[in-house]
């Protein structure tokens, strides 16, 4: 058996035809969901790129990790799917993004295409490669949104080249394993003229009433008001961009795709699509992630495998990244990861039982401290923040999560025992005392950083003139990254 993983990054768990969603057509995403199963209630175990990301390749959450920001590094001793996969045998390739930070940019890859498009170096930063362009939360990325050029359309487009390229040359002496990362569909919302003009008359935003949880709970009101200074107009725009990035993702994973049946190698090939996180999309009035509304902790998450994955069904048990792990590893008769906080989900199909209780934790710094974690049993979702409001809510009475029932007397019982289970082992001052540290420890080596200006070697050097927009009047982007290859 081989092991393809494709994960983009920021992708609405409902943007897919497959999953029903309105402002998606995804005919190489259904490809998978018709040859094995989706599932409808995956989590992320951080709605944030790089703790994400090291969750799914630790099988451990970020309390366990450590990683809560992006610019922290997963431990080398830590060890990884790739880790496991290798000892069981497989050639072991990561091609394209993974978010990884610090000197070790293997984590048990033994072929690694190591270009990114956010930097690599210990010390953190944005990424310099967008050109003018704007990601990561504020409201420049709706303001600077349209049809146009984007870095990360180039990016992506490597990125599927050498994925190819490593299906066609990869080692037939040996099972392969290899997980694919895009950029795509992450802001910038810029795409495409074509992809642009097919959705722009198509999309609708999202009615928000005023005392939407988005908009009144004093973890999200700062993030709201900063992008209710967007106009409708560029939230529309936005919007119409996300959708065409969609769609030009879901052709790349054609094209993977269609690589993989030209390879005709004569092993079942277990394939899996995912994202780190979801994104918000304008629902509740919000954008990018770093929320526990469904949108944003939620993935599509669609897997194949011939002769063990029914075709074309649809598990709704709560899937968490770390389990999709663990699976990986059982599928392939590898040995689990030590510790791991995710489980194997192949009872689903095969007639088990499986509890589907998952967590989602996040933890920042950035613009003001935040510490909160999520535990979504069955069809109730709690989410407690530390010295702030918690919430709760009941996702099949309330699938829009418009009513807060926290407060509410009658749930109380049920909001104490689920606060319960995530303090079982989650101690919120422990992981802020270590938040705070990893703040000053960072802070010595971004001003290094800063000073010495020492060369990422993995990050992405897109060409002069890759950033542009066409019906934002004004834009003039900004060369901040000297040309060169990549």
């Amino acid at each position: 058996m081989n092991i393809l993983v494709i994960m983009s990054d920021q992708h609405h768990p409902r943007f897919m035809s497959c999953a029903g969603g309105p402002f998606a057509e995804t005919p190489n995403l259904d490809r998978i969901a018709r040859a094995g199963a989706r599932f409808e209630s995956a989590c992320c175990p951080s709605p944030l790129c790089g703790p994400s990301r090291m969750s799914f390749l630790s099988g451990l959450y970020p309390c366990r990790t450590g990683v809560y920001a992006n610019g922290q590094a997963l431990p080398s001793d830590i060890p990884t799917l790739a880790h496991a996969l290798g000892a069981a045998g497989y050639e072991t390739a990561l091609v394209g993004r993974m978010h990884i930070v610090g000197p070790d940019h293997a984590h048990g890859f033994e072929r690694v295409f190591p270009a990114d498009v956010t930097a690599s170096t210990l010390g953190g930063g944005l990424s310099p490669v967008l050109d003018g362009l704007h990601a990561g939360g504020g409201v420049e990325s709706l303001t600077l949104s349209g049809a146009g050029g984007n870095p990360y359309q180039l990016y992506d487009d490597l990125v599927t080249r050498r994925a190819c390229e490593f299906i066609a040359s990869s080692d037939r002496r040996r099972p392969f394993a290899m997980v694919v990362g895009f950029a795509l569909p992450h802001d910038p919302y810029v795409c495409s003229e074509e992809d642009y003009d097919r959705w722009k008359d198509r999309v609708r935003l999202p009615v928000v009433a005023p005392d939407d949880p988005g908009a009144t709970h004093p973890a999200l009101r700062d993030t709201f008001e900063r992008l209710a200074r967007a106009t409708a107009e560029d939230a529309r725009r936005s919007l119409a961009a996300y959708c065409g990035s969609i769609s030009a993702l879901d052709r790349r994973v054609g094209l993977i795709l269609d690589a993989l049946e030209r390879a005709a190698r004569p092993e079942p090939t277990l394939v899996a699509y995912t994202s780190d996180h979801g994104e918000m999309a304008g629902e509740h009035g919000l954008w990018h992630k770093s929320c526990f509304f469904e949108a944003a902790v939620g993935v599509p998450l669609l897997m194949s495998l011939p002769g063990e994955i029914p075709a074309g069904v649809v598990f709704r048990p709560g899937i968490n990244l770390t389990d999709l792990t663990a699976t990986l590893l059982d599928l392939a008769g590898a040995e689990p990861l030590p510790e791991a906080d995710g489980r194997s989900f192949r009872a689903l199909w095969r007639g088990g039982t499986w509890k589907g209780t998952v967590f989602s934790e996040l933890g920042t710094r950035w613009r003001r401290s935040l510490l909160a974690r999520m535990v979504r049993r069955g069809s109730m979702k709690y989410v407690y923040y530390h010295d702030l409001p918690d919430m709760l809510f009941d996702l099949e009475r309330d699938p829009e999560e418009r009513r807060n029932l926290a407060e509410v007397p009658e749930y109380a019982a049920l909001r104490a025992e689920l606060r319960a289970l995530v303090l079982h082992d989650w101690d919120p001052q422990v992981i802020s005392k270590g938040l705070d540290r990893w703040k000053r420890r960072n802070g010595v080596i971004d001003r290094w950083r800063r000073a010495a200006g020492p060369p990422d070697p993995h990050i992405f050097r897109p060409p002069e003139g890759s950033a542009w927009l066409r019906d934002v009047p004004g834009f003039v982007p900004e060369r901040r990254l000297e040309e060169g290859t990549y």
